[in-house]
Formats: structure tokens, sequence, C-alpha cells
């Protein structure tokens, strides 16, 4: 009886000990498994696929092949090589990827197929199939405001674990002006591997007035400011330009694009600083991009076929100009 008593005492002991570990957790650090939210039901059964390759490489036109090539002027022999052979079925879903740069070849037709589940305005509510450019089987769910914009979205691994997940909190105009972010932490970090411990993040935006994220501000998994992204817009609500700036205010990468009257992108400026003397120690750039100095910069030309896809892309070096990186070039057949 003694032994059995001591046993039980024992136990409980463990239990609070657990139990004090969990509630001593960050906030930005959780353990437990939330529990998988169930599959929604189908309303429609007629929505086109969200995912085809047409859509994922923003062609237009019905394209049957795409042909890529490519010149490296930094090193190499500098002449024209085969990179990527894409063929595309009638609905421009994919049949093939060669990905030769890679040495990889993608056969869509011995890959099992993603599958949808949409609500009576064809949105996705559930996807299930091969997570984007990764290995594994995942199941996704999404919900959505009364007027479209996305909620709330998860992602489960085949044994319904949860990987991640995005909620985003409304403004009273269904706009997004806050994320949150729950991600598993690697599951090989633990010994014996663990898939119950998630890590928080949270992303604050400002709006202008036409509803657009003209300010980004992320913080990081410890609660810790990580970078601001500051976003400027055209008449048309095209995105013209995207600055960010790391914890200290300093300027680390800068997008900035150019269109034509018609609203094709015809040039890109991008700066970056990456390189360090120390830790934390960035080194000052010497490339006056105008909104800051960088370290790199590129500047990217683009011509296209008569249905707007382009078919050359440029790489030219900003710190010497008139030098050319790269040039991709894109022949492409249609049905």
């Amino acid at each position: 009886m003694i032994a059995k008593l001591l046993i039980v005492l024992m136990a409980l002991q463990v239990g609070v000990a657990l139990g004090l570990l969990r509630v001593s957790e960050p906030p930005h650090r959780r353990v437990g498994i939330p529990s998988a939210t169930p599959t929604p039901s189908a309303t429609r059964v007629d929505c086109g696929n969200p995912e085809t390759g047409w859509k994922l490489e923003k062609l237009k036109g019905k394209v049957k092949s795409l042909r890529e090539e490519k010149i490296e002027y930094g090193y190499g022999p500098r002449k024209k090589e085969l990179t990527r052979l894409v063929t595309f079925a009638p609905t421009g879903d994919y049949i093939k990827d060669d990905q030769r740069q890679d040495y990889g070849v993608v056969d869509y037709g011995k890959t099992a197929k993603t599958t949808f589940v949409f609500d009576n305005e064809c949105r996705v509510l559930e996807r299930r199939g091969l997570r984007g450019g990764e290995s594994g089987w995942t199941r996704n769910v999404y919900s959505y405001s009364p007027s479209g914009t996305l909620k709330e979205r998860s992602m489960y691994d085949a044994e319904a674990r949860l990987l991640w997940k995005y909620e985003a909190t409304l403004d009273k105009s269904e706009r997004v002006i806050e994320e949150n972010r729950t991600i598993q932490e690697h599951p090989e970090h633990f010994h014996p591997r663990r898939y119950d411990v998630y890590r928080r993040t949270r992303t604050l935006y400002k709006l202008d007035d036409s509803g657009n994220q003209v300010e980004e501000i992320s913080y990081n998994w410890e609660g810790n400011l990580y970078a601001t992204y500051k976003r400027a817009y055209d008449s048309s609500r095209r995105l013209i330009r995207t600055l960010r700036l790391d914890h200290k205010d300093r300027p680390i990468d800068l997008v900035i694009y150019r269109f034509n009257d018609t609203g094709v992108l015809q040039e890109e400026l991008n700066y970056s600083s990456h390189g360090y003397s120390d830790i934390d120690a960035l080194i000052p750039g010497t490339l006056d991009s105008g909104f800051g100095k960088f370290q790199y910069g590129e500047r990217i030309t683009y011509e296209y076929d008569k249905s707007d896809n382009w078919i050359k892309k440029t790489e030219f070096d900003v710190a010497e100009v008139g030098k050319v990186n790269r040039a991709t070039y894109r022949t492409l057949f249609y049905y």
C-alpha cells in the first residue's frame, strides 16, 4: 500500500512540474499540438484549378511549352545554356517540368494531383497536396471574412500535426492590419524529436486612404523588432517600391518597379546590403539609390512577345554602367 502511495505521489509531482514548465513557456514559444481543423464541406464542384502552370508561371495566353536559356557573363563560356523545358496541357496544367539547371525532372502525370474544396464563391476552403517547392504531403485549411479577405490559414502534415498557422486581424473595412503566425520548430532540434513546440511572430500594417499597405513592421519570435518595410504605389495601385530596413533602421533591400503606359513591367532596380564585418556590424554601402546607400545593385530590363509574356530578361551591374551580369531567354509556343 505504501509503495502504491509513493508511486501516486511521484506521478502527481511530475505532472505538476510539467504543468509549471508549460505555464512558464514565454508567449512567443508555445508547447502543445493544436487540434486539427475539420474538413470543410464543399459547396461547388465547378471551380477551376487555382494552381495551373499558367497561373503559377504568370503566363498570359494558352502557352503550350516554355524553353528557357541563360548566358552567365561573370563566369563560364558565356554561351546560351538550356536551363529549363516546361510543357503545359490545354487547360494550363503542368505536364512536365525539366529543370536542367537543377538536374531535376517533374513528370506531373506520375505525381498525385492536388485536390481542392471550394465555397460558393470559388474560394479555396481546403487544399490537399504536396507543399509548394518542397516534399511532403500537406493539408491546408482556409477561412475568410464576409467580404472575402483571408482571415486564417492552417497547414498540417500527413499526420495531422500543425506545421504553421496564419491569423489576420482586420479593421472595420475588413483590411488586414495585423498578422500572427504560429510556426512549428524543427522537430530534429529535439532528441527525441518533438512536434509540439511552436514559435510565434507578429506583423503590423499601416494603410493609406486607398487601403494599400504602405508600412509593415515585423517582430521576430522573441518579440523584438525584425524589420520595417516601406512601400509606395502608383495611381493604379501598382506596387512601385519596397524598402526594407533592419532593426537598427539600416537599409537592407530595395526594389523599384517601373511600368510602361499599359502597365507592363519594363525595369526593376534591386539593391541590397548583406555584408558584415562583424556580428551586426553592417559594412557601409557606396551605391546611392536615392533611398539609401547599398553594397550591391542590379538593374533588370524585360522584353515581351505579343501576348505580353517576357521573352528576354537582362541583368546589369549598377556599379559598372553597361556591364551585363546575365541574360535569360524564353521561347514560348502557344496552342
